[in-house]
């Protein structure tokens, strides 16, 4: 009778012993879920300024090529005015000495 009330009070003790640590593991997947969740909603935050960080970096690199086509367009432009100003210049030149070349010589 002394083996099965040791033997009780043994097992007694073990499922008590038990019980403690599944609670305790409890609390520690308790602690380890609530870190998890606060993790989650960091990385989330995070994902999403990336998102809006990146789509701010496309648009720019877009205004970026667009400036930069549009600086080579004014370029090009200024050249041929250029062109066309040299050339304006050169023909006026031309034409002011032809119809001085036309005049009648001026004699007294």
């Amino acid at each position: 009778m002394f083996d099965t009330e040791q033997s009780r009070t043994n097992s007694t003790e073990r499922h008590r012993m038990s019980q403690e640590q599944f609670a305790m593991q409890n609390r520690e997947l308790d602690n380890l879920t609530k870190h998890n969740t606060k993790l989650l909603d960091q990385y989330t935050r995070i994902d999403i300024k990336c998102s809006h960080a990146t789509e701010a970096s496309i648009a720019a690199n877009s205004r970026i090529e667009q400036l930069r086509n549009e600086c080579a367009n004014l370029r090009a432009e200024k050249k041929i005015w250029e062109v066309c100003i040299k050339n304006a210049v050169h023909i006026y030149v031309i034409e002011s000495l032809s119809s001085e070349r036309a005049k009648p010589p001026r004699g007294g």
